[in-house]
Formats: C-alpha cells, sequence, structure tokens
C-alpha cells in the first residue's frame, strides 16, 4: 500500500495544475486563430494573400488522401494584423480531409502587412493551398 506523505500531496495539489494551466495556454494559443466561437475583427477586404507569403507553411499531405489520389484547392480565409501575422481564419472549401491539414498549418503562416495611405492595417483575404500528386 502507497503512503502519501504531506510533501507528495502538496506537490500533486500544486504542480500539477501549473502543468496542465501551461499546457492549456500553449494550446489556446496555437489554435485561437481557427477558433469557431470567435468572429473577424473589423478590416479591409484585401483579396488574395498568396503573393504576399513572407512565410506560408506548406500542409502535409495526408496519407489517405495521397493512398485515393485525392487532390485539388483548399481555401482559407485570413485575416492579418498589421505585422502580417494570421489573427483569425477559417477554412471555406476542398475535400474534408484536405482541409484538416490546412487548418494545422494556416495560423502559422507570415504575410507582408498591408499598408493603406501610409499606415499599416488589419486585412481580409485568402490563402489557397493547392494538394497536387
Amino acid at each position: 500500500m502507497t503512503r502519501l506523505t504531506l510533501s507528495t500531496l502538496a506537490l500533486v495539489l500544486f504542480v500539477t495544475p501549473a502543468v496542465s494551466v501551461a499546457q492549456t495556454t500553449e494550446q489556446s494559443a496555437d489554435q485561437r486563430c481557427l477558433d469557431p466561437n470567435v468572429r473577424a475583427p473589423r478590416t479591409i477586404s484585401f483579396g488574395g494573400f498568396n503573393s504576399r507569403g513572407i512565410n506560408i507553411p506548406k500542409p502535409p499531405y495526408p496519407a489517405l488522401a495521397k493512398s485515393v489520389g485525392l487532390s485539388g484547392p483548399v481555401v482559407a480565409v485570413v485575416v492579418i494584423d498589421e505585422t502580417g501575422h494570421v489573427v483569425w481564419a477559417r477554412v471555406i472549401s476542398g475535400h474534408p480531409l484536405l482541409q484538416a491539414s490546412v487548418k494545422t498549418v494556416v495560423c502559422q503562416a507570415r504575410l507582408k502587412p498591408v499598408r493603406v495611405a501610409g499606415h499599416l492595417v488589419k486585412a481580409k483575404g485568402v490563402l489557397t493551398y493547392n494538394f497536387a500528386l
């Protein structure tokens, strides 16, 4: 039979929640731009963002999609802030298997910021990911 000492109990009570909170914070930071409960911020509409890419990560090609010969475009609507970071995103078209892959990377994209009348602004546009075999 295992005996719990006061120090062991304190470790379980005080250290474990801190680890869980840290992990939760990291997970929410990675997925906050895909949160379906968050509305898009007010922005200007820009159009296509693919040509403004500084770093647009390539999504992994799902093995199941490859095995059945699935290909095609996946379109995501994104909002970038004044520094070019994606702060909001929604995948709006494409096969569901391919959409899931895009969702893993779309929030990591970095684009050239948009200027209007010399001022950096938030902008809304689309990123298109093409899956081809």
